[in-house]
C-alpha cells in the first residue's frame, strides 16, 4: 500500500499483533528459511531442529547445499561444537511442519482484505 493509507498507530498495531505472530510460527519460519526470504533486517529465520547426539534443540539454516546449525544460546553452541568435533553429532532432525495456525492465518487474511478495501 502507498505510504499514508494507514496511520502509523494502526500500521504498528497490525505489524505487532497480526503479522509478527503469524510470521513467527514454525510453519512460516520453516517456509521462509527454505525459500531464503529475509526479514526486514535482512536475516533469514532459522528452522527448528534437533541434534540427537547432543540431545539439544538447534537453529538450522539451509543455504543452497550447505547446512548450518547453531544452539539456542552460547552454552548450547559450545556443547554442539564439542559433539561435532568429537564425531558424535553427525545428524540433525528437522521436523516436518504441515499445520498452520488457522486463527492467525484468518486474522492475517482479514488484515489484507481490509488493506485492499482501504486502497481501493
Amino acid at each position: 500500500m502507498p505510504r499514508g493509507m494507514v496511520c502509523d498507530g494502526c500500521n504498528n498495531y497490525l505489524a505487532r499483533k497480526i503479522e509478527k505472530p503469524l510470521l513467527e510460527t514454525h510453519w512460516f519460519r520453516h517456509a521462509r528459511s527454505r525459500q531464503g526470504i529475509e526479514s526486514k533486517r535482512g536475516h533469514v529465520p532459522p528452522m527448528s531442529g534437533l541434534v540427537p547426539a547432543a540431545r539439544l534443540p538447534a537453529n538450522v539454516w539451509l543455504d543452497g547445499e550447505r547446512l548450518s546449525i547453531g544452539g539456542l544460546n552460547e552454552r548450547d553452541n559450545a556443547i554442539l561444537l564439542r559433539e561435532i568435533l568429537a564425531g558424535r553429532a553427525s545428524s540433525v532432525y528437522i521436523p516436518i511442519i504441515d499445520e498452520i495456525d488457522e486463527r492467525l492465518m484468518s486474522r492475517f487474511l482479514a488484515k489484507v482484505a481490509i488493506e485492499m478495501l482501504a486502497y481501493r
